[in-house]
């Protein structure tokens, strides 16, 4: 035998068919999947396909010490039809052979495993939005499997000493069905917290995870819970563990609202502005940056998007039109940029291909992944010496300074300058009230003001009042 484990209500194994060789070769022999059921007390046999081995290579198969180059291949596909049985094996709907059958017959049918939907999910988003929000069901996934450990751990009490390679049955087959409202709560709980390495050393994570980030999780899992129950009919919506109205019971994915904290003081944004060096990375980094806070908060996504048509002109003088973000909302309206002197030095340094405006994108014709890949690494880049400068200049002393201290800054700006916060949306593209609540209530923190009056002199559209919700907090809403 290859291998044999019990997995829940089954036991498999593999094993060589010797006694029925190929015709075309009578030293092959095929594969077999070995289905042994605890409950019926009966097997069931699965060849293998496109799988075929000597004596020799089966020997050397089962030894590791003997494994062949030749047959590294084989033995990764083996592993992978033994991944496959394994994961028919926990579903919660397979109890018999049957059952097994079923599957195993029609891969193509959706597991209830959440794991697997996250994985599925992933993948789909990727090819579909992007790389950007694919990552939220990617590190639910990562996120979940690290919960599960600590819940197995919690749960069986065993020695942690003993648990360095440890796998939960949890960690590989956690069910829909698994996921209660009290268990999204102690999920929340666990994310915003530092684990104890000590108890639990196979948990990777060391940091504490935003609350924000933890709500963009949390809604990539119920994606997954609407699409099983309503798209997939799979589930039944009584399982839904997420509230679908205030107080039935149900958890509510939070929606945080932060004041802009991460806003330049006029003293750092002057010294920053005016900085110089010879540092080639450091210059590049301080370029987009001050890039962006001429160009009304523009974020790394949007300026590496930038192409020279977007480049127009009047009266003499240049500007740019874009829309903000790759996702265009419904009357979201253009972005229009004047271009000055400073900005086209920057240009000129930083200077693209024939069609893109930046040496960012590289290439004429990139794919929709290729260009989050060249943006993402380009804001990586930049924020690691944006915090070197930083470090050097001696600003901004309670936050790191980063390509998004830009676009706050840029905003934070314009409101002290007298623009009125309910038109601010035209100035960033399309931003919602909350936000526009956010940088008005850091405006009134940090001149000393208080409360719904002063919030209420910045907002001179009749239409719109700031009022308390039930928890106290100040909202802007539609009179």
């Amino acid at each position: 035998m290859f291998i044999k484990e019990k997995i829940n209500n089954f036991i498999i194994g593999f094993y060589l068919n010797k006694h029925h060789s190929l015709k075309s070769n009578n030293e092959y022999f095929k594969i077999k999947l070995r289905v042994y059921s605890c409950i019926e007390k009966r097997t069931k046999m699965y060849v293998l396909k496109n799988v075929v081995l000597t004596l020799k290579d089966w020997i050397q198969i089962n030894d590791d010490k003997l494994i062949s180059k030749s047959n590294v291949e084989i033995n990764s596909i083996i592993n992978n039809y033994k991944n496959l049985a394994i994961n028919v094996c926990l579903r919660d709907e397979v109890k018999i052979l049957k059952d097994f059958d079923f599957i195993w017959k029609n891969p193509h049918k959706l597991s209830l495993n959440v794991y697997e939907v996250l994985k599925r999910k992933q993948n789909e988003v990727l090819i579909n939005n992007g790389i950007s929000y694919s990552n939220d069901f990617k590190y639910m996934f990562y996120h979940l499997k690290d919960f599960s450990y600590k819940i197995d751990i919690d749960r069986n009490n065993l020695n942690r000493r003993k648990k360095l390679n440890f796998k939960s049955n949890l960690e590989i087959s956690l069910s829909f069905y698994d996921i209660s409202v009290n268990f999204l709560y102690q999920f929340e709980a666990f994310l915003i917290t530092i684990p104890n390495k000590k108890l639990y050393p196979l948990i990777k994570r060391n940091r504490v995870i935003s609350l924000g980030s933890v709500s963009k999780y949390l809604r990539a899992l119920r994606v997954c819970f609407n699409e099983m129950i309503y798209k997939y009919k799979l589930l039944n919506s009584s399982v839904y563990p997420f509230s679908r109205k205030i107080d039935d019971g149900g958890y509510r994915i939070k929606t945080f609202i932060n004041s802009k904290s991460n806003v330049l003081s006029d003293n750092d944004l002057r010294l920053l502005l005016s900085y110089d060096t010879k540092n080639k990375r450091y210059k590049r980094a301080h370029d987009f940056w001050v890039f962006s806070f001429y160009s009304k908060g523009m974020n790394m996504n949007d300026i590496a998007r930038l192409k020279w048509k977007d480049i127009d002109e009047i009266n003499g003088e240049k500007f740019f039109t874009f829309y903000r973000g790759i996702k265009r909302a419904k009357d979201q309206p253009k972005i229009k940029v004047y271009i000055s002197n400073l900005m086209w030095f920057i240009i000129n340094r930083n200077r693209g291909n024939e069609k893109y405006l930046f040496d960012i994108i590289n290439d004429l014709n990139p794919t929709k992944n290729e260009i989050e890949e060249y943006k993402n690494n380009e804001s990586r880049l930049c924020n690691k010496y944006l915090k070197l400068i930083q470090n050097e200049l001696g600003i901004f002393q309670n936050e790191q300074l980063m390509m998004s201290t830009a676009r706050h800054t840029a905003t934070f700006t314009a409101l002290k300058g007298g623009l009125n916060p309910l038109d601010i949306g035209k100035h960033l593209g399309n931003i919602d009230n909350r936000s526009i609540y956010s940088y008005a209530k850091s405006l009134i923190q940090i001149s000393g003001r208080t409360e719904e009056d002063d919030m209420q002199q910045m907002l001179l559209d009749k239409s719109k009042k700031i009022v308390r919700d039930k928890n106290g907090n100040l909202v802007i809403i539609d009179i």
